[in-house]
């Protein structure tokens, strides 16, 4: 059944349905025969983001704005916002580098564009002013598209959205290019689920629509350059537009944790960086003290039910004589509370209880404070108040300091409904300024270098859906992404080009080095973060607007010893005088990929090795001495020449990483990252995890639990017509977990009989009859699967009753087809077949 057309000016194509899953392999063979057809993907589904949550506002903004008697239109200027400082976006911003004229094409949930820091319409002379709803009405799996992307149920798109274009909002954040159009390509449902080919076609039509320049805060497993989607993004950069991609949330899971369409050739790839507080939404109440016309502003958070349009002065429970805390019963003579909004600290007992002994006395509101500063609503199930709020422990300790001093402090709040919004900051004294634990390790499986870029991601205000609370404070390099696409419009903007290699070589050799943190605290001999965790570093905007000399080659890969390489790289000075450059190199920390005797990756923190620092070496036809000179106008040739370090262990495959350093004689100063593998990549056997009895086993598809089953298992199952599966049968199934990545997987099944009636042939040594069907699987990463075998081979073919067994190869990295021993094996138990 043809599902989408895909024929886009850069990529030609459709997909289709199968209707019966036992003709898949059949139809594709068929497919690629038409003389037209050059390749023939799956169609997969796609996990949404995961950004993490912190806060969110209560209400729609619009209403409690319009009520506001002060509506004065912020400039950009007016807000100093953290993360544009340490990113030198407010030194663009002041230079008058605002995105005006840049089109931004956003690839993701949509974008609530009547919130109104994002403008309040949709349409020519907006804020977003083009896009397109790939999903609409319908679902992923039957999409209904129309012409309007509105944001309205996931909140994702929004919130990418203020992060590149918010104007000035009252809030205290705004966005890296507030003055750019935005477009918005609803490919992600009301969970972020979509899949490749949705998302194939959100990335070509925002590029036919005219985009400078694409953000995608979305991916799926990958690390493999060139499987569909990143292919596309490829063509797109190919093409001249800038694409900037999240790396990815998996950087616990440790290094080799690539996704697509991030790991496409040419994409920019965005880590997270930490940043220097963190904010926290609320509602905004106010207060005065001791009758004064000064009001002060407070953050509370709404209970349920809520304290609502109510002005009364407050009283501390504490500090009636008695120091009572209401866990139980108050005594005889307890004063009557009803004429104040009662101020309690939560105490051993469960708020309730404290309510419906504070209600005995008279309590109509109480406002609750406990030790935290990020408090969350609190559910009444039996209220016997009218309305309960919670406040930060800090707001909470001062009030309770000018009660007990005799103050006199008088609290108003408003329906939640009708209320504003504030923000409460905590500064960030863990670990600002160096890469969030989350973010996702390179490099991809071809060793190329990953992220690209770096940039806080870690809890981010931006906007959100106005009918999910308008503000959201998020966590992801979801967040990192469309700052550095803002950043990329102003800096495009300020150098007059848009070109995606200029763009990224400025970034990358103008980036800041971020000094290793492992989750605890920071490297206490102040050591650099790996290139695969950080890329080149914090992104720096003024420095890659102004920077005068481009280093054509951003990263450098040196690949493995068996694949090592001489890297060339380009030096370009744009000034208007000869250069002299000098030459040096920075390494980075050295990362073991295995434990000591270990078959499984190693999750975050890494294991680091004592030294294992690379030889760097440069030449050329203008180098000599440590120094290159370019002269005004021109481009220089530099060689370098790495020496892997030899004092590491191989069989752990270490990855060592680092920088080149070009000082130049105008002040420029310039690095460019680099990393290699101090192994073969082809000589590891690790791809199969069969260290762990639960690595690569032979089950029964029926039984959930992780239970291998006995050689010869019988299993008694009917003959199938094609295309159906019946789940109530128990069917042999190889259970795989994978330690690497594998660009061919093969599932083979072998007769222990030796006159079998299906034709075989020779593959590592069995003579197998076919693969389970499904398989072959291509481009396969670091994940688990389940080879699930009905009798039915790929192609089509059932085989008789009898006894098999399933022979699993996989072709390690960087491994050639035809070579035998590049090929991983694995042979699981025989089992018995009857229908």
């Amino acid at each position: 059944t043809h599902r989408l057309d895909l024929s886009f000016k850069l990529f030609q194509g459709a997909s289709f349905v199968v209707d019966n899953v036992s003709d898949a392999q059949e139809i594709e063979v068929k497919i690629l025969a038409h003389p037209k057809v050059k390749k023939v993907w799956p169609v997969r589904r796609v996990a949404g983001p995961d950004p993490k949550i912190s806060s969110n506002g209560q209400n729609d903004i619009t209403r409690a704005l319009n009520s506001r008697s002060d509506q004065v239109k912020r400039a950009i200027g007016d807000i100093k916002y953290d993360i544009h400082t340490m990113t030198q976006i407010d030194r663009l911003h002041a230079a008058g580098f605002t995105g005006k004229g840049v089109k931004i094409g956003i690839v993701d949930s949509g974008i609530d564009y009547m919130h109104p820091d994002l403008g309040g319409c949709f349409g020519p002379g907006c804020t977003v002013s083009y896009g397109y709803d790939f999903i609409g009405s319908g679902s992923v799996s039957v999409p209904k598209p129309d012409a309007d992307p509105i944001d309205t149920c996931m909140g994702h798109g929004t919130h990418v959205a203020g992060i590149i274009a918010s104007r000035p909002s009252h809030l205290g954040f705004l966005g890296a290019a507030p003055d750019a159009e935005l477009g918005a390509f609803r490919a992600l449902d009301c969970l972020g689920g979509s899949s490749n080919d949705l998302l194939i076609a959100a990335f070509n039509m925002a590029y036919e629509a005219g985009s400078t320049i694409i953000s995608a805060s979305v991916g799926h497993d990958g690390g493999w350059p060139d499987d569909a989607w990143s292919l596309v993004a490829q063509r797109i950069v190919d093409a001249g537009v800038p694409v900037i991609v999240a790396a990815g949330n998996d950087g616990e899971l440790g290094i080799f944790r690539a996704s697509n369409p991030a790991a496409g050739r040419g994409v920019a790839s965005v880590g997270s960086v930490d940043g220097p507080t963190k904010p926290f939404v609320m509602l905004a109440g106010s207060y005065n003290t001791d009758n004064s016309e000064q009001e002060s502003v407070f953050g509370w958070i709404a209970g349920m039910p809520s304290v609502s349009n109510v002005s009364s002065p407050l009283i501390y429970l504490q500090s009636i004589p008695g120091d009572h805390d209401a866990c139980v019963a108050l005594p005889v003579d307890f004063p009557d509370l009803s004429a104040h909004i009662v101020l309690a600290q939560e105490s051993t007992c469960p708020p309730e209880t404290q309510t419906q002994n504070l209600a005995a006395k008279g309590a109509k509101n109480v406002i609750f404070f406990g030790a935290t500063e990020t408090p969350e609503t609190l559910r009444l199930w039996n209220p016997l108040v009218d309305g309960v709020a919670r406040i930060t422990a800090t707001q909470g300790l001062d009030w309770t300091k000018e009660l007990m001093a005799g103050r006199n402090i008088t609290v108003s709040l408003v329906d939640p409904a009708a209320s504003d919004q504030t923000v409460i900051r905590r500064p960030n004294t863990m670990s600002a300024g160096h890469m969030s634990f989350y973010s996702s390790w390179g490099p991809d499986w071809e060793l190329n270098v990953y992220p690209k870029a770096a940039a806080p991601g870690d809890e981010i205000l931006s906007t959100f859906p106005r009918a999910l609370g308008s503000y959201s404070v998020e966590s992801g390099t979801s967040m990192a992404c469309p700052l550095i696409a803002g950043a990329m419009a102003l800096i495009g903007q300020a150098r007059g080009t848009f070109d995606p290699s200029t763009l990224e070589s400025a970034i990358a050799s103008t980036a800041k080095h971020l000094v290793y943190h492992d989750g605890t605290g920071a490297d206490s001999q102040g050591r650099l973060a790996p290139v695969p965790q950080g890329g080149p570093g914090l992104i720096q905007a003024w420095d890659a607007a102004q920077v005068k000399v481009l280093v054509k080659s951003g990263t450098i890969s040196f690949n493995d010893t068996d694949h090592l390489n001489t890297a060339t790289v380009n030096i370009q000075n744009l000034d208007k005088t000869d250069l002299v450059i000098s030459l040096s190199s920075d390494p980075a920390l050295t990362v073991y990929s295995f434990a000591e005797g270990s078959k499984r990756i190693t999750a975050f923190p890494p294991l680091l090795a004592a030294k294992g620092h690379a030889g760097i070496d440069f030449s050329g036809a203008a180098a000599q001495g440590g120094e290159i000179i370019v002269k005004a106008g021109a481009t220089a040739q530099l060689n370098v020449q790495c020496t892997p370090p030899g004092d590491v262990q191989a069989d752990r495959l270490p990855v060592y990483s680092g920088f080149l350093q070009l000082n130049a004689s105008n002040g420029d100063v310039l690095s460019v990252p680099y990393l290699g593998v101090a192994a073969s990549m082809v000589n590891d056997t690790r791809f199969f995890h069969t260290a762990d009895p639960m690595g690569v086993y032979l089950a029964d598809s029926k039984e959930r639990w992780p239970i291998p089953v006995s050689r010869d298992t019988v299993f008694r199952v009917p003959k199938l017509p094609p295309g159906q599966y019946n789940d109530a049968y128990g069917w042999p199934q190889a259970r795989v977990v994978v330690n690497t990545g594998s660009r061919h997987v093969r599932v083979d099944v072998v007769s222990k009989s030796t006159n079998t009636s299906l034709p075989t042939s020779e593959w590592l040594g069995y003579q197998t009859v076919g693969q389970v069907e499904a398989y072959p699987r291509f481009q396969v990463t670091r994940s688990s699967f389940r080879a699930t075998f009905t009798g039915r081979l790929s192609g089509g073919k059932t085989v008789p009753a009898g006894q098999y067994f399933f022979v699993l190869s996989a072709l390690r990295l960087f491994g050639d087809e035809a070579i035998e021993e590049d090929w991983d094996k694995v042979v699981l138990d025989s089992f018995i077949i009857e229908y």
